[in-house]
């Protein structure tokens, strides 16, 4: 009942499923795994979590700086593909992880429940949706278009056939998807057929490229036999495959792209709270993290965070060894390491709140010493 996350250094708990055991036995977003039935989470193999249901495992975990141990009874976790939530104006933030059998009546049933709660626009995550059935995503197309064409197959002649849809319904809001490098097969054909019918804007980074169907043929003896049988392309007629749909904003960072969304979708004033595990936005909770790094006096937000606050771009000055952010009007203001106004860890970059203030006064911030969150 847990989504983990891996860093360079530690394994912690990025998300926790309502009702799950993990929660039952009282595990938080933000745990740091250390020791999983004694050993150090650097010494186990394979995944030590899962288990029969009715078993038992054992985690030590670091959480605010103090080591606890839960003891957590296994059981089977009722998922669903589909999860929803209002946030900030009337925006839905929907998650669709993938396309099961059940993915488009779970989808229809939220988009039911968002209208009812005053849905003006749309948010839909298929960050890490790796795909899954075809007809399961024609139907949720279906959502969004009343008629057109969601994609274009072709077999081994070379043929292009239309995939229509004839009988759907408008969504009636502004839409905006997320994408990353893990966005795959029939999120793409979603994505392609939204962008292509200009119905989304899509936010991220370039998904990942695949663009084949395969058909399951049984076997004389049992086996099935997994066979690449077509090939399909978004209604602008583009193959995609080993290439990905490129976003029309590109934005790096989880957090930065689920902040660059809310924006686009209609969120004017967003308060961002959380640490270097946690994200909240506006107070609802999300996958991400703000990137908080406290050192001595000083302390350091994820440069990418916060140029999506301010709507502008960061790029990394190698020669000067500075942090460039670039507001949407153009300007460029740079924050060097060497004045310890920026950090590099990991391959990331870092800013120091007092000198982003002084040059972005309208950033607000706070920092809880107890909690070691930023506000």
């Amino acid at each position: 009942g847990v989504r983990l996350q891996y860093t360079a250094t530690e394994l912690y708990i990025e998300d926790i499923t309502p009702g799950s055991p993990a929660e039952q036995a009282g595990l938080k977003r933000g745990d740091t795994i250390v020791k999983i039935n004694g050993i150090p989470v650097e010494e186990t193999e394979g995944d030590e979590l899962s288990g029969a249901a009715g078993t038992k495992v054992t985690l030590q975990v670091l959480r605010n700086g103090v080591t606890k141990s839960f003891r957590v009874t296994r059981n089977e976790i009722s998922s669903t593909s589909v999860t929803g939530t209002i946030v900030g104006q009337k925006i839905a933030y929907i998650t669709l992880s993938g396309f099961t059998q059940n993915s488009d009546e779970e989808f229809a049933a939220m988009l039911k429940k968002m209208r009812a709660a005053g849905m003006k626009s749309m948010v839909l995550d298929l960050r890490d949706n790796l795909g899954g059935y075809m007809d399961s995503a024609y139907n949720i197309v279906s959502n969004f278009m009343d008629k057109g064409i969601m994609m274009y197959t072709s077999d081994q002649t070379g043929a292009l056939t239309p995939v229509t849809i004839t009988s759907g319904s408008k969504i009636g809001v502004p839409v905006v998807i997320l994408t990353n490098e893990y966005t795959a097969s029939a999120s793409e054909a979603l994505t392609g057929a939204l962008r292509d019918n200009k119905l989304a804007t899509v936010v991220g980074t370039r998904s990942f490229g695949k663009a084949r169907i395969q058909s399951l043929l049984p076997m004389s003896n049992g086996d099935m036999l997994k066979l690449t049988t077509q090939k399909y392309l978004t209604p602008n007629k583009e193959d995609f495959n080993h290439i990905g749909l490129a976003p029309d904003i590109e934005v790096k960072g989880k957090t930065a792209q689920l902040i660059t969304a809310l924006q686009i979708a209609g969120m004017k004033s967003i308060e961002v709270s959380g640490d270097h595990h946690i994200l909240n936005v506006n107070g609802v909770a999300f996958a991400g993290n703000v990137g908080l790094i406290k050192q001595g006096d000083k302390t350091y937000a994820s440069s990418l965070v916060l140029g999506a606050l301010i709507e502008g771009d960061i790029t990394w000055d190698a020669k000067n060894k500075k942090v460039i952010v670039t507001n949407g009007t153009g300007k460029a203001t740079g924050f060097t390491l060497s004045s310890k106004e920026a950090l590099s860890q990991n391959g990331e970059t870092f800013i120091e709140l007092n000198a982003f203030k002084k040059k972005f006064p309208a950033l607000v911030w706070s920092y809880n010493a107890t909690q070691k969150q930023l506000k």
